[in-house]
């Protein structure tokens, strides 16, 4: 995994339920980046959206650690 997967699972990590937006600030990645980087990590199992996509948030899986 790179330097941005790794911070971006850190801070879901340690602040689950949270939006992309949110993820991207406190992991100093762009929106956009985090968002597909998001999306690598759901597709691998290693997170998960729970809710809504427009209400739900990102938590990590049994797969992530």
């Amino acid at each position: 995994m790179n330097e941005e997967m790794n911070s971006l699972l850190a801070y879901v990590k340690s602040n689950p339920g949270k939006h992309i937006v949110q993820i991207a600030n406190g992991s100093n990645i762009s929106p956009g980046k985090a968002g597909s980087l998001i999306k690598k990590l759901r597709g691998d199992g290693k997170i998960e959206l729970r809710g809504s996509k427009k209400t739900g948030g990102y938590y990590l899986t049994g797969n992530s650690i």
